[in-house]
């Protein structure tokens, strides 16, 4: 088997362009930080083309990932894109990994949102490579 690796080659950390995009949340995936606490990262797929792609560069099919943190004191984030999504309060109990992942990937899974991206550095590392964030997200739809 032969391996053709183009002198193009995107290096993986795909930059898209500034502003407003409509995306669908794709899955949903827990794990932990990097400071070992447990959180869910959100893929989302764009679903439409951006108004301002670059000619020539589709945005269709990009991916955008946002982040959860999954500690007591911060699921008010999540519950607030739950009950946009949902109408509804994010269900009180325990739940194992398994059992809230099937709650929230099958109220969630499927949504579209209506997303403004901005390109910066991570918090935690302000000189770091700038990155596509979510800065502001309006629940649109299931799709």
């Amino acid at each position: 088997m032969n391996i053709t690796i183009p002198d193009n080659i995107d290096d993986g950390l795909q930059k898209l362009p500034e502003g407003l995009a409509t995306v669908a949340l794709e899955k949903i995936i827990l794990g932990v930080s990097k400071a070992n606490k447990p959180k869910a990262t959100f893929r989302y797929v764009i679903i439409e083309e951006m108004e301002n792609a670059s000619e020539g560069k589709s945005t269709v099919g990009a991916t955008i990932l946002e982040t959860y943190s999954l500690q007591p004191q911060a699921l008010f984030n999540l519950a607030r894109t739950y009950k946009e999504a949902t109408k509804e309060a994010l269900p009180q109990g325990d739940y194992s990994e398994e059992e809230f992942l099937a709650l929230i990937s099958q109220a969630l899974c499927g949504s579209s949102w209506n997303v403004i991206l901005t390109n910066e550095a991570p918090y935690n590392d302000p000189n770091g490579e700038l990155r596509t964030n979510i800065s502001k997200k309006t629940f649109l739809s299931f799709v």
